[in-house]
């Protein structure tokens, strides 16, 4: 992944000394517990069946997992290491008796479960993608979406989608880039995506992330009669 850093792999010593919750971005407890908040208030039940991409190692999927279901969890990550990492935090947390599933895959190619995941998660991924693999990415999620699922995405925006940047977003103090990691979008460019691919898009703004990411919510184009 020459796009980002995201695919530096973490040595077992690193993941001994907890160096994984820096690596994904610290915020290990604020995050992971906004992001679960996120989707209860955003009807997430147990009995769901929830894909969260970029899973990382359990930031925000430690507290989804203990809430859910056995077999309800599937967790995707591009990183070897912090799949590893995940491991780890699911004995810490005593969740293995949960059985999430955890995947390794760097191509969004991803296995329908049942009859299509009823949420659909991914903090901080956008973020870290050039906009073509986002297209990758809800060309995927379409195909495995329940149909009355929702897929929710954090994003850095950009008023104009033609600034290459840096652009400065606050909270936070974070620069982000046009064709650099982190990466900026505008709506208008994620918007033309999800029409394209057979998904309608609602902008959701500000959700209280601390580093100032936005949220959008992707669902299935509703068949016309």
């Amino acid at each position: 992944m020459d796009y980002n850093a995201y695919g530096r792999q973490l040595t077992d010593e690193q993941i001994l000394k907890d160096q994984h919750r820096e690596f994904v971005g610290s915020f290990w407890d604020e995050i992971g517990i906004l992001q679960f908040e996120f989707l209860v208030k955003n009807g997430l039940k147990p009995h769901h069946q929830v894909l969260d991409l970029g899973c990382g190692a359990l930031r925000g999927g430690v507290h989804i997992i203990k809430y859910l279901n056995k077999h309800c969890y599937t967790g995707l990550d591009a990183n070897s290491s912090l799949l590893r990492a995940a491991k780890k935090e699911l004995k810490k947390y005593d969740l293995e008796n949960k059985y999430p599933d955890l995947i390794h895959e760097q191509n969004f190619k991803i296995e329908k479960k049942n009859d299509g995941f009823d949420f659909v998660l991914s903090i901080s991924l956008f973020t870290h993608l050039p906009i073509h693999l986002i297209e990758v990415c809800l060309k995927s999620v379409v195909s495995i979406l329940a149909e009355k699922g929702f897929f929710y995405s954090s994003f850095f925006e950009v008023a104009d989608e033609n600034l290459c940047g840096p652009i400065l977003h606050n909270p936070g103090n974070i620069h982000t880039y046009k064709q650099n990691d982190p990466f900026h979008q505008s709506r208008s460019q994620i918007q033309k995506i999800a029409n394209n691919v057979g998904m309608e898009m609602k902008y959701l703004g500000n959700w209280n992330h601390p580093r100032g990411q936005r949220m959008l919510q992707f669902c299935k184009l509703a068949l016309k009669k």
